[in-house]
């Protein structure tokens, strides 16, 4: 009953508004992309926070599904140019306006906040798209399948970053550094430099994989 009623007033809202745009001789769209050319469209950038650590992962595995339901015309702005990511791919960041999902910086170095998912355009059904990241991120499971995938992608990225690693602690100036610096440097700096960047790749080379699957 709630659910309609705020079903009720979105449209009511929308279609009162276009009512009192006319009058000024002005006329209302929701298209993403009404006209065409170089720009990033209108969108509705919808913000998400739940407890779920694997709510990123989750939503890669189910990228088509969410496109399908954020809107008609998305594949005019979702192009992967002026800040959006393509339309094929999913991806994410953090401060990064041109990924599927943004991760804030506030939200990344507190370990805590909201994620921003970027795909949802500006005549979604923002009750369909809410009920949708729940369903994706609290009460979907993902199939063995892309279980076994995923741990495929976790091993490839435990030796990515062993490499990494040893390749940051030749290179890194602290071995300049007298012994008693070394330790507190290899400790704070290496890791912090290291594990962000490359979790994050190795979450997009899972996708990458998953949409080649798809394919």
């Amino acid at each position: 009953m709630i659910h309609e009623h705020l079903q009720f007033f979105h449209f009511l809202g929308i279609i009162l508004g276009k009512r009192i745009i006319e009058q000024a001789g002005v006329v209302l769209t929701l298209d993403p992309k009404p006209i065409e050319g170089d720009w990033n469209g209108a969108r509705c950038h919808t913000n998400y926070s739940t407890l779920n650590k694997k709510a990123i992962l989750n939503l890669s595995l189910r990228h088509s599904d969410h496109i399908s339901a954020y809107g008609e015309g998305n594949e005019r702005r979702l192009i992967g140019k002026h800040e959006t990511a393509s339309i094929n791919t999913f991806s994410w960041g953090v401060a990064n306006r041109g990924c599927s999902i943004r991760v804030g910086c506030d939200t990344e170095k507190a370990g805590k906040g909201y994620l921003e998912d970027r795909r949802p355009t500006s005549n979604m059904d923002p009750h369909i798209v809410t009920g949708l990241l729940a369903e994706t991120t609290l009460l979907w499971e993902p199939t063995l399948e892309a279980k076994a995938l995923a741990a495929q992608i976790y091993i490839v990225f435990f030796i990515y970053f062993l490499v990494g690693i040893g390749i940051q602690f030749h290179s890194c100036p602290v071995f300049s550094l007298p012994n008693s610096m070394r330790i507190g440097i290899q400790f704070n700096y290496v890791p912090s430099f290291g594990c962000n960047a490359r979790y994050e790749a190795m979450e997009n080379m899972y996708v990458e994989m998953q949409n080649m699957r798809q394919n």
